[in-house]
């Protein structure tokens, strides 16, 4: 029998009215004695390890079983306050009042140095991090996020602008999500989103960021005032103390040392004997935002305190637009597990030694230790950490070591890390987005204040006026008919990439082609299985010798976790003479239009090219390839320019360090072979591609390339090895460096063309592509390029703080500074040398350098670069 849809309608009703009329709980305001609201409080059910937190109007509402509960009540400066509650089967109210946490300042400890006692409890918390960073294997929570904003100013001229993408000054606009995590130590977080609503255009799926914020390590660069390194950079200052169930409670002021946007300020408060954090309440500063950040730890099984309460306050201030966003967090952990690979009882106080194996197992928390401990008696490093462990007081020295100890204690029994890098699992669930109201009010543990209410009925009032609008944008603006699209789908397996009618790669001017009009059109074919198929076509049309270029290219991935690929090519194109880093087209545009300067030299070349790469191995990669191509020599067509300011005539397109004889008319045959092998090379595999990451050893090549006389008409014979080797890598609190060598020679060079030279990375110019390791900026195009031995070296060396960073009024910007040293040696040449000082991200728009150039101890060049990155390369001034 089938139910009427007026009757199930009536069923679906009651069955609502049932859920919520059993809703049972607290609900009230938490206020300070004066009648004020104190945001974002804590509210906590220690027996169920789980809670809640008060909106930002102090307001706050808590589901819990018809039981007696002991309710705790706090947040920062305000004393802890604990209820008995008995929950009926309806919602109480239970407004509460907290008092303002006055702090001892007589029970402080003396130290023997007479230096602030903060320094000695600092010690003892920084040195036991490392243990409070690895002490949970696994757990999993429930989590309620909240992202609260305003614009708060907007600048007239952007007003409209803004507008037409909802945001207006003064309106709010709010984001919800309700999930379930798991987490496992070492191990991407897994995160199941219940329901997500948002008032804006964005959701945000995964609360993952917020949920593993931890003090116990750096976080995006910002130095922790518990790091191994917090010495060097903070001060402390002991503010008081106060105790709170049975135990001391010590809060200290953070001071940095220096100005900078790597540092907090404000206050931890560290509990006495196990040196773990209680609450934490620091601001941080950047450029374009300043940030506080607020957590409260609380017991959620034995020995293990975790942040239970996240409240994050953002003011962004950027080209005048000011904004407010708050970000509200809750926490309610289930199955923390201690982790069994280390030995708890060395950490804990003797005042509360960990239970017998016997007695965790009969606890709610399974398996909290391993069956066979691991045994701190035998080895010196565990006798040594016992050591320090005890001792009363650690000077800097033994504080450092004892971190490095525990360290090593707690990732001695981890497992290798394995090279692939598992992508976040943030699976959403399919009702997620499209919750009613009455689940959010049954289901939301913090209130909504009244500017959110608002929010989300705005948005309901403009939903259809939006779709609408949405509907309106044209095939043209989806496209990107005018300046080109990195990727246009056209359906699940099919893309599109062009260069539009009026792309930056469209319209190049030289004076071998004149205007040259280039249309780049690519097809992309991705299967279900991850295997790709590409069709590549490039066509140009040179205006002055009016002729038509056009080369094909196609590609075919065959096996995606391995790279392996094969690749087809063939056509006629116009090529720069330095292929492989020569004079970016659009740069020589503007030098040649308005400088008369015409940098690029070129040929023309009608070719067939067949390559294969493929990885051998995990970080051995093989890449094989095979040309034929006719060379052509070119001459200039135009001499025309919009301005000559230094009166200068166009050169011809021949190389000036290149003689005639090497740029006429030939065929070559080429073979290329590169092996190059990065140790423990870290990948990810995503949408089914293998994609490359990091490692943290250095990369290994070797290139060998031959010309063949006589395979079809060839006239190049010649072969050439080259070996270098590369790596960036970051020292922690000293700096980023980055290097790269190579050397290598012709040993067969009887007939070679200037196009197969081994040409170096040359970018004199006023107008650049910015910043390369391997670019030499002093020297001149297809200068020292050589068929005989080479070599190079390049380092560089990059830090927050080197020299203008260290004036007061410098320190919170992002500018980072570099020192750089090269050279270049090649037969029949002295060797060259280039030395610089530069600054990146100046106003986050260029890059700043003078650079010096000798040839051997002959001063040849200083001078100034100024790039402006944009879209991967850089434009230098």
């Amino acid at each position: 029998m089938i139910m009427s849809n007026q009757r199930l309608t009536t069923l679906l009703i009651l069955l609502l009215f049932s859920i919520v009329a059993r809703a049972q709980g607290i609900r009230g305001v938490v206020t300070n004695k004066e009648g004020n609201p104190v945001p974002f409080a804590a509210i906590y059910v220690p027996s169920l390890h789980s809670g809640t937190t008060a909106n930002i109007d102090g307001e706050y509402q808590l589901q819990l079983e018809q039981e007696t509960y002991e309710v705790v009540f706090q947040y920062l400066g305000y004393k802890q306050q604990s209820l008995t509650v008995d929950i009926g089967n309806t919602f109480q109210k239970l407004n509460i009042v907290l008092e303002p946490q006055y702090y001892n300042l007589a029970e402080v400890i003396i130290t023997a140095s007479g230096e602030d006692p903060a320094y000695y409890i600092m010690r003892k918390a920084i040195s036991m991090s490392q243990y409070y960073k690895n002490q949970v294997s696994e757990y999993s929570a429930h989590i309620y996020l909240k992202g609260s904003g305003v614009v708060k100013k907007i600048p007239y001229l952007l007003r409209s602008t803004l507008k037409k993408d909802g945001v207006e000054q003064g309106k709010y606009f709010v984001s919800e999500n309700i999930s379930d995590i798991q987490f496992k130590l070492g191990e991407p977080l897994q995160t199941k989103v219940i329901s997500m609503q948002s008032s804006g255009n964005e959701n945000e799926a995964s609360p993952m960021q917020f949920v593993i914020m931890s003090l116990y390590d750096d976080i995006n660069g910002i130095i922790s005032p518990l790091s191994r390194d917090a010495m060097q950079v903070y001060r402390f200052k002991l503010e008081g103390s106060f105790t709170e169930d049975g135990q001391t409670i010590n809060k200290i002021e953070v001071i940095p040392r220096r100005k900078g946007p790597d540092l907090y300020s404000g206050f931890i408060f560290i509990r006495n004997e196990s040196w773990s954090l209680h609450t934490v309440d620091l601001k941080v500063s950047q450029k374009m935002f300043d940030a506080t950040i607020r957590q409260v730890y609380k017991p959620v099984s034995k020995f293990v305190w975790l942040p239970v309460s996240h409240d994050f306050d953002v003011a962004v201030s950027v080209m005048g637009v000011e904004l407010e966003y708050k970000y509200l967090v809750s926490v309610n952990y289930n199955n923390v597990k201690l982790n069994p690979a280390i030995d708890h009882n060395l950490y804990q106080p003797e005042s509360s030694e960990m239970p017998e194996i016997a007695e965790v197992k009969n606890q709610s928390i399974e398996n909290q230790v391993s069956k066979t401990l691991p045994d701190t008696t035998g080895t010196i490093q565990q006798q040594k950490m016992k050591e320090l462990l005890a001792r009363q007081e650690l000077n800097n020295k033994e504080m450092r070591e004892l971190n490095k100890l525990i360290k090593l204690e707690t990732n001695a029994s981890k497992p290798k890390k394995p090279l692939e890098v598992k992508q976040l699992n943030t699976d959403v669930a399919d009702s997620a987005k499209i919750r009613p109201v009455d689940y959010w009010q049954q289901n939301r543990p913090v209130p909504l204040t009244v500017n959110e209410v608002k929010s989300f009925e705005e948005k309901s009032d403009t939903t259809d006026v939006n779709d609408t609008t949405h509907k309106k944008k044209t095939w043209v603006s989806r496209s990107g008919l005018w300046f080109g699209s990195s990727d246009v789908k056209l359906n699940d397996h099919w893309k599109l990439k062009h260069n539009g009618l009026f792309g930056l790669s469209t319209f190049n001017y030289n004076t071998v082609d004149g205007l040259l009009l280039s249309k780049n059109i690519k097809v992309i074919y991705d299967a279900i299985d991850g295997r790709q198929w590409t069709l590549d076509n490039k066509t140009s049309y040179a205006f002055e010798r009016k002729t038509f270029n056009a080369q094909l290219e196609t590609a075919f991935l065959y096996h995606p976790l391995q790279r392996a690929s094969v690749k087809l090519s063939g056509g006629r194109t116009t090529s720069d003479f330095n292929a492989e880093q020569g004079v970016l087209p659009l740069f020589n545009s503007i030098t040649t239009l308005f400088f008369t300067q015409n940098y690029l030299k070129s040929y023309e070349k009608d070719f067939v090219k067949i390559s294969y790469e493929t990885d051998i191995t995990n970080g051995l990669v093989l890449s094989v390839g095979m040309e034929y191509a006719d060379r052509r020599q070119l001459d200039n067509h135009t001499d025309f320019s919009v301005s000559n300011p230094f009166g200068d005539a166009f050169t011809s397109n021949i190389p000036v360090f290149a003689v005639s004889s090497l740029v006429k008319n030939h065929r070559a045959f080429l073979l290329d072979v590169d092996l190059s092998f990065t140790p423990r090379h870290y990948y990810e595999i995503k949408n089914k591609h293998k994609q490359m990451l990091y490692s943290n050893y250095p990369t290994f090549s070797l290139h060998y390339r031959q010309g063949i006389k006589g395979v079809f008409s060839s006239d190049s014979r010649f072969n050439s090895l080259e070996a270098s080797v590369k790596q960036t890598f970051n020292i922690r609190m000293i700096g980023r460096f980055s290097y790269f060598v190579s050397g290598g020679t012709f040993m067969d060079n009887k007939q070679i063309y200037f196009a197969d030279y081994r040409h170096f990375n040359n970018n004199p110019l006023l107008i650049n592509d910015g910043k390369k390791i391997d670019m030499f900026r002093t020297l001149q195009f297809y200068e020292n390029s050589t068929n005989k031995q080479f070599f190079q070296a390049h380092l560089e060396y990059e830090h927050a703080r080197l020299l203008i960073k260290r004036l007061p009024f410098m320190a919170n910007s992002l500018i980072k500074e570099t020192l750089f040293a090269k050279t270049l040696c090649t037969s029949g040449n002295k060797p060259y040398y280039e030395i610089g000082y530069g600054l990146n991200q100046v106003f986050l728009l260029f890059n700043a350098e003078i650079v010096a150039g000798f040839s051997g101890s002959h001063h040849q060049y200083t001078g100034v670069r100024i790039s402006i990155p944009i879209s991967g390369g850089t434009i230098s001034l």
